[in-house]
């Protein structure tokens, strides 16, 4: 009876093991086919990708928020500008002449796909719009606000108001700041020197018999002044050289002129900016011509035909902001109106010429060098330096 028992329990045991084993040969079975068929999946979704170009490669809306997050209404280079990676940036804003009505800024900024507001009537009788401050000037929730010059005769009276661009480029390497004055050669001063030492000598005496010794003082050194000056200049005049000088070596001494230098006036400060441009995909590669097409096009005046072009409209003046995020980065210093006076561009590396070669881009040089050089339009002062200038 028991070995009955234990062949039953036995048989029992081996048709488990044998269910078992199916079981799990069937779910290794449906486990293989699903890697096979996810690994075609994969493969043909790799392989696509990999047939498909770089510049036909579409965003997804996370990627194309990390390359607009700000939302320019710019053209900027790169396109992530503004993101935690490319934080600090500048903008450029181009200001238009009110005077020249031919109507090509506003025309260049419909080519180059900036937004067009408010209507305003140019020479051709074509409608373009002026570009308005709330778009261009808007950055993220903030607006940059136009800066205004203090210094210049001409401030109440400004030629350069219409914002007709707006370019965006990172911020590059060693932004940096020279702040210079003028002051004059050393001078003689002879005579008035004299006189003010005289002067100095009276106000310091301390009673009436010391302020007449210092106005005799004054009198008989300063007498002797004019008259050396006056020998001096007949005596050269007949070429007869100088006798004072001759006569100061023979005993030993020599005339102090009262040499000053003299505060003139403080200088005009420049700007130069370096950019290298590697675009990576089509979109980027047009937005490097755009912008180098756009600076060195406001750099230009234009020309009056209908007066016999004899007369230029002055080129535009540009604003340039350091930004850092939606914001001025007020740890660099303000910059005042400037006009852009050299472009210099470069094309392509310095080793060797290197281009595109497929789609619209074909013939592009892969790389671009670009230089600009600004001149601020007012002179600076204690009063702009403490506004942050």
């Amino acid at each position: 009876m028991l070995k009955r028992a234990a062949s039953h329990i036995k048989e029992l045991g081996n048709q488990v093991a044998s269910d078992v084993k199916g079981l799990a040969g069937s779910f290794t079975s449906i486990l293989d086919s699903a890697n096979n068929n996810v690994g075609s999946d994969q493969g043909k979704a790799a392989q696509s990708i990999i047939n498909k170009s770089p510049f036909e490669m579409p965003d997804s809306p996370e990627e194309a928020f990390k390359r607009d997050p700000l939302g320019f209404q710019a053209v900027m280079y790169p396109e992530e500008l503004g993101g935690t990676e490319l934080g600090h940036y500048m903008i450029f804003y181009s200001l238009a002449n009110s005077h020249d009505k031919t109507g090509t800024d506003f025309k260049m900024a419909n080519e180059v796909g900036l937004n067009i507001n408010d209507t305003v009537q140019i020479s051709d009788g074509t409608d373009f719009g002026s570009t308005t401050v709330s778009s261009l000037r808007k950055v993220g929730t903030n607006t940059i606000k136009e800066v205004k010059t203090d210094n210049s005769v001409l401030s109440r009276f400004p030629t350069h108001t219409r914002v007709s661009s707006a370019i965006a480029l990172y911020m590059p390497t060693g932004i940096k700041v020279t702040d210079k004055v003028e002051y004059s050669a050393p001078t003689e001063t002879n005579l008035a020197g004299t006189a003010a030492m005289a002067g100095a000598e009276f106000k310091d005496a301390k009673s009436t018999k010391g302020q007449i010794e210092a106005v005799l003082k004054g009198v008989g050194v300063g007498a002797a002044d004019y008259l050396k000056q006056q020998a001096g200049d007949l005596l050269s005049g007949l070429n007869a050289g100088d006798p004072f000088k001759l006569a100061g070596k023979a005993g030993g001494f020599a005339f102090n002129p009262h040499e000053e230098i003299f505060f003139e006036k403080p200088g005009f400060r420049s700007f130069s900016y370096t950019f290298q441009f590697w675009p990576r995909n089509a979109q980027e590669a047009e937005k490097v011509e755009q912008i180098i097409k756009l600076f060195r096009y406001h750099m230009y005046p234009s020309l009056d035909k209908g007066k016999l072009g004899r007369i230029f409209f002055t080129p535009s003046e540009f604003e340039i902001h350091y930004m850092y995020k939606e914001r001025e980065n007020n740890h660099f210093n303000k910059i005042s109106k400037c006009v852009l006076t050299d472009v210099d561009v470069t094309y392509g590396p310095s080793e060797q010429n290197s281009f595109f070669s497929e789609g619209d881009r074909a013939g592009q040089p892969v790389t671009h060098t670009l230089t600009l050089s600004f001149q601020e339009l007012e002179f600076m002062t204690k009063q702009k330096v403490f506004k942050g200038y």
